[in-house]
């Protein structure tokens, strides 16, 4: 009866080895792999404005600064789990969001074109940066990102069809392009890279 015991221990002992490689070496090492992409966008950001391409003074590369440094301190907790709970109590902070994103359009808007792209590619490179640790760091996150995939990818085919989108389409080509959630993400990193 023992002996045949002997496979399951086996492959239970085998599973907590997985699980503690990926819980305490893997997600480490992809932390790691997000700050050092962050430290270079960041550091690319300073040279820029050290070589004078954009003012440290200007509103818009302020705010870059404040929300990658955000980022960075708080990328060991970027996960699935929070972006969902973020995304059910979001009503709450809605007031905050608006007013972020308003003063963070206006201050882009305010720079010469030159330096709004080198913004904007800053804030870009960060949310690829993102993106690519929530994928590769959950499995359900890589299931969910191709679904709202296919979504936009179906109704950018409808559309093109009917020529004339529904409320429905343009939410579900919305939703596959992360429409709301880059600006929530800004918000709260801004905050922390406050602190």
């Amino acid at each position: 009866m023992n002996y045949l015991m002997l496979p399951l221990f086996v492959g239970f002992g085998g599973l907590a080895a997985l699980w503690c490689l990926y819980a305490f070496a893997y997600r480490r090492y992809r932390v790691d792999l997000l700050r050092e992409q962050l430290f270079i966008i960041r550091n690319d950001l300073f040279d820029h404005a050290a070589r004078g391409e954009i003012s440290f003074s200007a509103e818009a590369y302020k705010m870059a600064r404040l929300a990658l440094n955000g980022m960075i301190r708080f990328a060991h907790v970027i996960n699935l789990t929070r972006i969902v709970v973020n995304r059910v109590f979001q009503e709450r902070y809605r007031v905050n969001l608006d007013a972020y994103e308003k003063q963070r359009v206006h201050a882009i808007e305010d720079l010469p074109v030159g330096q709004r792209r080198l913004i904007i590619a800053a804030y870009d490179k960060a949310h690829r940066a993102i993106l690519s640790h929530l994928l590769v760091t959950s499995p359900a996150s890589l299931g969910l990102y191709g679904i709202w995939t296919l979504m936009s990818l179906s109704a950018r085919a409808l559309r093109q069809v009917w020529r004339r989108g529904s409320g429905y389409i343009e939410w579900l080509a919305n939703l596959g392009q992360f429409k709301n959630f880059w600006p929530r993400l800004d918000l709260l990193a801004q905050h922390i890279g406050m602190l």
